[in-house]
């Protein structure tokens, strides 16, 4: 037999074949760390809402709950879901000519929180205090008399802290 030929030229390209099937998956990483605990954010504010619900507590004064007022105290007191410290008291009344000073009333008793009205102002508040109350405990709002008037319309914020 006599020695090769030389290499030919080359020829065109074919068409690309079709893909094949896909591999299994590989294994899983491991989990990296966790990432350090974030920062507390600041506590919310929290109020229990009191009004005479537009009803004028009478010039003899009286109690007012949520939406009502009354003479007869067990007709407007409102029970607390929760246990805490009731810490400010924010007052409203239609003025009149005379300060008066109303009293947040626990299971039927004054508490040390109270919140004055000035005359002819509508508006009073009380800040920093500290009483203590429990889940089940019942919460209302006692009015002083007044003279001159037929009555007024009140409503507070009672802040409630741990």
């Amino acid at each position: 037999m006599g020695p090769a030929g030389p290499t030919g030229a080359s020829g065109i390209i074919g068409p690309t074949g079709p893909s094949g099937p896909a591999g299994p998956s590989g294994l899983s990483g491991s989990s990296g760390p966790s990432g350090p605990t974030g920062a507390t954010g600041p506590t919310g504010s929290s109020f229990f809402l009191l009004s005479s619900g537009g009803i004028n507590v009478s010039q003899n004064g009286g109690f007012y709950g949520l939406g009502g007022a009354s003479a007869t105290e067990t007709t407007v007191e409102q029970i607390v879901p929760t246990s805490g410290h009731f810490t400010s008291f924010h007052c409203y009344a239609t003025a009149i000519a005379q300060s008066r000073t109303m009293t947040l009333r626990l299971n039927g008793a004054d508490t040390s929180l109270t919140c004055t009205i000035d005359a002819n102002e509508t508006r009073g508040s009380t800040a920093g205090a500290s009483v203590a109350f429990n889940a089940g405990d019942m919460i209302d709002v006692s009015v002083p008399p007044v003279t001159g008037i037929n009555g007024t319309v009140h409503s507070a914020a009672i802040g409630v802290g741990p």
